[in-house]
C-alpha cells in the first residue's frame, strides 16, 4: 500500500508542475490567485497528513 506521505508528496508535486506549466498562459493575478489557492492547499494537505501520521 502506498504511504499517506508519498502520496501528499506526489499530490503536492503534480499541482506546482501544473501552475507552472499553466502560469505563463494566465494573467498576472489569475496566476498569483493560482498560486494562493495551491499554498493554500498544500499547507492544508500537510495538515492533514500530519494529524494522518501523528
Amino acid at each position: 500500500m502506498v504511504s499517506p506521505r508519498r502520496t501528499a508528496v506526489w499530490l503536492v508535486t503534480a499541482l506546482f508542475a501544473y501552475a507552472l506549466v499553466t502560469a505563463p498562459r494566465q494573467t498576472a493575478a489569475g496566476t498569483r490567485h493560482a498560486l494562493g489557492l495551491l499554498a493554500t492547499g498544500a499547507q492544508n494537505l500537510v495538515v492533514f497528513v500530519h494529524q494522518v501520521l501523528v
